[in-house]
């Protein structure tokens, strides 16, 4: 049904019904890339004769910029239909990195901030999907996060999980709290969730205080990432109530050439550890020492550690359980599990 230059897709009642990106409808409003399903036919919706036709919209990604603005509108067809394909059979994987405590290098969580979609998909849609406020895009994030807690329930997972909120996500509240809430009920009760609000958007008053009431209605805690060393930043972090705030790996870059500012840092993570905020370090290997001299109580892995802990914690479930053992030999499975997971991590972090 034309109405203007808009259309819109309608069902009388059909026996299979009506379907536009997957949800049944009634009647709804078309965009260009959306996928509409009749009976057992698929048709991608684009529009493409109106004056001011965008081929970018026929991806439901974001805005392709300067360097791609040639792609055509048969490859953003293209794309919508992969992405659309991708969600449906949820081909989504949300690699793991592992936190550290860096009192006795024992597993305090893990994180996942990026996604992988197969490989007929370039790496350049990944980065398009994580920032875009299409229907597709949301969907594929949404997917993403349920697929991390799958993992931590097939892996017998019981840490923290730490999971980023886009920026782009906050422009709906309600419908993020939503998603969140759908998270939260999917996920064990031995795992505690934390999201992370990237930096750019804890300069924006408005969508730091919806975060905080998503996290609060949602019983989520919160996380400020911050790519800068600021002294009075991070202290105006403190006094939103995070629970963590974690440092990025460019705030580490040419530190060891300021010492006074490192004495004071050192000063300033304390005082937010003294708040309840923990600080974590999300730092490269060459940055160990710094993480270490700061006195951070958390810091990041990399993501060639997961399958070495994972095994090592299969390791310590079967010696720890075993029919016939004695305690004194549980103990030293323990122990032998710390050492080989302590050893791992300074694999990862070697002193420069």
């Amino acid at each position: 049904i034309k109405e203007r230059e808009k259309y819109r897709v309608r069902d009388l009642g059909s026996t299979n019904g009506t379907f536009v990106n997957g949800e049944m409808i009634e009647e709804a409003w078309l965009n260009d890339g959306d996928i509409v399903g009749i009976a057992d036919t698929e048709f991608t919706f684009v529009c493409g004769g109106t004056p001011d036709f965008n081929p970018d919209m026929a991806t439901q990604v974001a805005p392709i910029g300067p360097a791609k603005e040639t792609r055509s509108i048969r490859d953003a067809m293209r794309t919508a239909r992969l992405l659309h394909e991708v969600a449906r059979h949820r081909a989504i994987d949300t690699p793991l990195r592992p936190i550290f405590s860096q009192s006795d290098m024992s597993l305090f969580g893990w994180a996942t901030s990026t996604l992988e979609l197969p490989d007929y998909l370039s790496a350049d849609v990944a980065e398009e999907v994580l920032d875009s406020p299409s229907p597709i895009a949301r969907k594929v994030r949404h997917i993403a996060r349920v697929n991390a807690i799958r993992e931590f329930i097939e892996r017998d997972l019981d840490h923290y999980c730490f999971f980023t909120v886009r920026p782009v996500e906050l422009e709906d509240a309600q419908q993020l709290a939503s998603h969140l809430g759908y998270v939260r009920d999917e996920t064990p009760p031995s795992v505690s969730l934390v999201a992370v609000l990237p930096g750019v958007a804890t300069y924006n008053a408005d969508q730091v205080h919806l975060m905080q009431q998503v996290a609060e209605n949602t019983q989520i805690e919160l996380a400020f990432e911050s790519a800068a060393f600021n002294s009075k930043q991070l202290l105006e972090y403190a006094k939103l109530s995070p629970s963590y705030v974690i440092l990025t790996s460019t705030a580490f870059q040419e530190i060891e050439s300021r010492l006074p500012s490192k004495r004071q840092l050192t000063k300033v993570l304390k005082a937010l550890s003294e708040v309840g905020c923990v600080p974590i370090a999300d730092g490269q290997p060459s940055d160990a020492e710094a993480i270490a001299e700061l006195g951070f109580e958390l810091a990041f892995g990399s993501t060639d550690e997961v399958d070495h802990i994972t095994n090592c914690e299969e390791k310590a479930e079967r010696k720890t359980n075993p029919r016939d053992e004695s305690p004194s030999t549980n103990q030293s499975t323990l122990a032998e599990i710390a050492e080989i997971t302590a050893r791992i991590r300074a694999s990862a972090h070697p002193k420069p």
